[in-house]
């Protein structure tokens, strides 16, 4: 009897020594609690392409067929580049605006949004650069933006400093974010900044011809992008000198400029 207690006493130990053994050489897995608070990478980004697919259901409503295919492009092309915190802003930002924009009623936005700044001595003569004179075009132009003319081509008073310029194209006021488009198709030439035309975007077409973009809140084309007439490239804004919401739109031939009023018209505001 003593003999069996003491080799069952025996046995006891070698297993007991043998688990602690075991424990050394192969430690338990330390367990964590998850943490349910940190936010999920994937719902972000499901947020985002909702919204932005929010956006474009409404917009595809109300637009047409070029619209329709214009926005199915850039959505696609925004889904290929991926998203980041840096871009995410600007594309809830971007998407929020058009939505309000749409929903919006067309009398509350103030649409007399003008800018630009070539002073001259006197704003009833034409600069070299420029052209009164009657052309035409054999390409049929695309209306760039809806909206209404604030300021003509031409002599004027400047609406910001109150000298005497020469405004080289037209102004084109409506809300913030309206949609811009390319008046003919050709290669965008140059996208850039600057202190007078904010962000802007110039376009080389056939025949000697250019138009450019000014006042430009977001910009969805680059230097080298192929266009079609009536692409969209971007939205319209109030960035640069000026005095709200617009596009100035400007057209060339043989790098002179030219009154737009010739091949496109732009309705003017009734105040009464």
């Amino acid at each position: 009897m003593w003999e069996k207690m003491q080799t069952e006493d025996s046995e006891k130990q070698t297993q007991t020594k043998n688990k602690l053994d075991k424990n050394i050489l192969f430690p338990p897995s330390k367990v964590t609690k998850k943490n349910t608070n940190k936010p999920s990478n994937v719902l972000t980004v499901q947020t985002i392409v909702s919204l932005v697919l929010l956006c474009v259901a409404i917009m595809l409503s109300k637009m047409g067929q070029t619209g329709e295919q214009d926005i199915q492009k850039y959505t696609q092309e925004l889904l290929q580049t991926g998203v980041n915190p840096q871009t995410q802003d600007e594309i809830i930002k971007f998407a929020s605006n058009i939505i309000d924009n749409i929903t919006k009623s067309p009398e509350e936005p103030d649409m007399n949004g003008e800018g630009g700044n070539n002073p001259v001595k006197q704003a009833d003569f034409t600069p070299e650069n420029a052209t009164e004179k009657p052309y035409t075009i054999e390409q049929k132009p695309f209306m760039p933006a809806q909206g209404y003319l604030t300021s003509g081509f031409g002599g004027r008073t400047h609406p910001i400093t109150n000298k005497e310029d020469y405004h080289l194209g037209e102004d084109i006021a409506n809300e913030e974010n309206t949609l811009v488009y390319s008046a003919f198709s050709g290669v965008v030439l140059k996208v850039g900044y600057d202190d007078v035309r904010g962000n802007y975007m110039e376009i080389k077409h056939a025949d000697n011809l250019v138009t450019k973009y000014s006042h430009l809140n977001y910009i969805f084309a680059k230097e080298g992008d192929t266009l079609t007439n009536g692409e969209f490239i971007a939205s319209m804004g109030s960035t640069g000198m000026s005095t709200g919401n617009h596009l100035h739109f400007e057209i060339m031939i043989n790098n002179i400029y030219v009154d737009p009023s010739y091949i496109i018209d732009i309705p003017v505001r009734d105040t009464v």
